[in-house]
């Protein structure tokens, strides 16, 4: 039995099976900030990598306060009207697609930290860092992304 919304077309159902994957994967991509964010505290700090954690950061505290946002509306409204507008199925697919695209990254970045520390700071860091603020821009494609949802994202 799936729920409607209000004669809408709007499957409540699918919506909070979507959020709950979209929470899910926003929160693997936690730890993974926090691994990367613990490897580098292990070794000597370069420009580079002081560039890569305040983008990390910035990603991480994005991601933070879409989760707590995410919580905080299914408890304030368990039925989700401000998540269930037609658009915000897309949205959730979006926001899906972006924190698959930062999984893939960030666990990439994670592998070489992890292979050796020399190899990252020689070979990987400046390029890596560049591709972060100038091709990929997680931060404000996840803030883009989060503002059509309005869960208080201004």
């Amino acid at each position: 039995m799936t729920k409607k919304l209000d004669n809408e077309d709007i499957d409540i159902e699918d919506i909070e099976l979507k959020l709950c994957d979209c929470v899910s994967s926003l929160s693997k991509n936690l730890l993974v900030i926090a691994q990367i964010a613990s490897n580098l505290a292990n070794k000597r700090t370069t420009l580079e990598e002081r560039m890569i954690r305040n983008s990390l950061h910035q990603i991480g505290s994005t991601i933070g306060m879409s989760v707590t946002s995410f919580h905080r509306t299914w408890l304030d409204d368990p039925s989700l009207r401000a998540i269930s507008k037609s658009s915000s199925v897309e949205v959730l697919n979006s926001l899906m697609q972006i924190s698959q695209e930062i999984d893939s990254v960030l666990s990439e970045f994670l592998k070489m930290a992890n292979y050796n520390s020399n190899f990252l700071e020689q070979y990987y860091e400046f390029d890596f860092n560049a591709k972060l603020m100038y091709e990929h821009k997680f931060n404000e494609r996840l803030l883009e992304q989060l503002k059509l949802i309005s869960l208080e994202f201004s």
